[in-house]
């Protein structure tokens, strides 16, 4: 079994377009293809689950080093957010750890997203801002449930 905290520990997380969580299971999402504008929303849509483990069996599976770009803790709930880009210009990514073992809960990575830069809590749902000028939502119990928001 493909073990995501092993490899987050080494700064490197799969390149799969969707939100891996720490148990190797994987919601894979795609954009819709609504063009995009000041005050727009875009869309996205889950596919069907699979796992890391399914990912590598189909020689699917393949991993990035990736660069934090910002932090948040909410020392409160025992919670810690990053956010960042991967090892291509478009890639970004967000993920939720326990704080502070650091222990990995999830990890959204997009390649289509471009690097996040901010990040922050706001009430159960950790909001990303990336350099496309974008606001995305992840709720944290749910975090293949996105909302996307043009700045």
């Amino acid at each position: 079994m493909i073990s995501l905290q092993k490899f987050w520990e080494k700064e490197q997380c799969p390149i799969v377009n969707g939100i891996i969580f720490a148990n190797g299971a994987v919601m894979p999402i795609e954009m819709d293809s609504t063009k995009r504008g000041a005050g727009d929303r875009r869309s996205v849509l889950a596919g069907a689950e699979t796992s890391l483990d399914q990912l590598e069996a189909l020689g699917h599976l393949s991993f990035s080093f990736y660069t934090e770009m910002g932090e948040v803790v909410d020392a409160s709930h025992s919670l810690k957010a990053v956010c960042g880009g991967g090892g291509m210009g478009g890639d970004g990514f967000v993920a939720l750890l326990r704080y502070p073992s650091s222990q990995l809960e999830w990890v959204a990575f997009f390649d289509f997203a471009n690097p996040f830069t901010n990040i922050k809590f706001s009430d159960d749902r950790i909001e990303a801002h990336n350099n496309l000028g974008e606001t995305w939502s992840f709720p944290i119990d749910a975090p293949e449930k996105i909302s996307i928001q043009a700045r």
